[in-house]
């Protein structure tokens, strides 16, 4: 049976080595080819030194001998990725297209109408975040000034006879076994019961003055 073509998009993360959402491509499928898209409105926002573009130039031939090393290939292209990205997935037939997210909003916009341009061909889009330490909705704070989280709704719970928790645990958290990241709490007040409980599931735990 063939294997799935996949695609990863290389954007800011020229390197094959040290690439969470390379890596986790890779063990899903051996037919992996690598991409760049060299988008001629981006660059023209930047200034380009010669010294920059030399360096781009650099790393491009670089990764691309990575790539062949590896026993696959690097496409290079140049257009605006809303529309070569889905013109090359139909051209070589890939299931999914897979990158690291951005964390510029010009980035994640961009990125939210590749997806949906790639989701409306009918090609599977899986995203990772690579260039953070910690995924932002990894990091659980309260949404008040007064309380981290005051715990289960203690009214509720006794005019109910019976209380169901998901299989991850109150909040969804505390019986989690399966994150592969660290997980953050931003204490910005009290917290009591559950909300306690949830604090301490967290693998860092960051309390204000308050």
């Amino acid at each position: 049976m063939t294997p799935p073509r996949w695609l990863f998009w290389h954007r800011r993360d020229l390197r094959l080595a040290d690439n969470l959402g390379l890596a986790a491509a890779a063990v899903a499928t051996p037919a992996l080819t690598g991409v760049v898209v060299l988008d001629p409105a981006e660059l023209a926002a930047v200034q380009q030194a010669p010294s920059r573009r030399w360096f781009l130039s650099e790393s491009l031939r670089e990764l691309a001998g990575r790539w062949r090393g590896a026993g696959s290939r690097l496409l290079i292209l140049q257009g605006d990725p809303l529309i070569l990205l889905p013109r090359l997935a139909a051209a070589t037939g890939a299931a999914v297209v897979t990158w690291n997210r951005g964390v510029e909003p010009a980035e994640r916009e961009r990125d939210r109408r590749v997806a949906a341009a790639l989701q409306g061909d009918g090609v599977k889009v899986l995203v990772d975040w690579d260039q953070l330490l910690v995924a932002p909705e990894t990091i659980l704070t309260g949404a008040g000034e007064r309380a981290f989280s005051a715990g289960n709704d203690l009214k509720w719970t006794a005019a109910n006879a019976e209380t169901r928790w998901p299989k991850s645990g109150f909040g969804g958290l505390t019986a989690r076994t399966d994150l592969v990241k660290p997980l953050i709490a931003a204490l910005n007040g009290v917290a009591l019961g559950g909300g306690l409980e949830m604090a301490l599931a967290c693998d860092l735990v960051i309390a204000s003055d308050h």
